[in-house]
């Protein structure tokens, strides 16, 4: 986008309106990053009590403000895909906010001249 298209009150207007219509299921967003781990059993007879692990497994893992630490919930392999999608839509969605952010306040700014 060049200079003049962010300057151009019908630009922004149209964008800001095509912002806010756009919305977004909670089912396809997810917050954190992917991590891989080696793991230990329960089994006190497995392997991995020789030290050779398991994995390596995938986990999501967040920081909950809520319970105030970071938590991990494992991830069926064949899921990992579908939560990199809603990470990436979490990631997508956050930056269309600030990008609506952003054209609200120069459109105000705009009004107020």
């Amino acid at each position: 986008m060049d200079k003049k298209q962010k300057n151009n009150m019908e630009y922004l207007e149209k964008r800001h309106e095509e912002l806010k219509s756009k919305t977004y299921a909670l089912e396809d967003l997810a917050f954190g990053t992917i991590q891989w781990r080696w793991n230990v059993c329960g089994n006190p007879k497995c392997k991995c009590k020789k030290g050779e692990k398991h994995g390596p497994q995938p986990y999501l893992a967040f920081s909950s403000k809520k319970e105030k630490k970071m938590m991990s919930i494992y991830l069926p392999k064949d899921e990992v895909s579908e939560i990199e999608k809603r990470l990436e839509n979490f990631q997508n969605l956050r930056d269309e906010l600030e990008e609506l952010l952003v054209l609200e306040l120069r459109e105000r700014q705009k009004k107020g001249k």
